[in-house]
């Protein structure tokens, strides 16, 4: 009988001891870019918008984004380790013509860790953007960290009038 008091006790040790890591439904890390018309309204865009990047790694193209109709705000995934992101932002009009302008965002990145056994993660800090003008007036940074928070609006682009 002296026992059971000695388990009990020692069975609450164990499951006091253990703790429950959950990770975050929402892991995945991308900026959030908000279209915007020279005079600050929402703005829609009517080409088709495609993005891509390059790997760091291997210098191959990679689309982020395929064939987005009706544009208003679209999410980037950021490279982990790479200081600065190229994106090639291809817009095609109904007529199958096609202007390119890029964005290159510089950034630190933060490895973040909630356990291990949640996948990698890694937070940025937007330092600063460059960008062509073919179709693009400029591009803003509205909130300069990115993290598992997706209803950031981090970059606005503003577009020049269609006229």
């Amino acid at each position: 009988m002296k026992k059971l008091p000695l388990l009990m006790m020692a069975m609450t040790m164990v499951l006091a001891a253990c703790s429950s890591i959950e990770c975050p439904l929402n892991n995945t890390v991308c900026a959030t870019y908000y279209l915007y018309d020279t005079d600050g309204n929402k703005y829609t865009l009517a080409d088709t918008l495609t993005v891509f990047t390059k790997k760091h790694t291997t210098n191959e193209d990679t689309i982020l984004l395929n064939s987005k109709a009706n544009a208003t705000t679209f999410s980037l995934q950021m490279s982990y380790t790479g200081s600065s992101d190229l994106y090639i932002l291809m817009m095609k009009d109904t007529l199958d013509n096609i202007v390119y302008d890029t964005i290159t965002v510089s950034k630190t990145n933060t490895p973040h860790f909630e356990s291990t056994e949640c996948g990698p993660a890694f937070f940025h800090t937007i330092e600063g953007v460059a960008f062509t003008r073919h179709k693009i007036e400029s591009v803003n940074i509205n909130d300069k960290e990115v993290n598992y928070d997706a209803t950031k609006e981090h970059i606005q682009i503003l577009f020049k009038s269609d006229d």
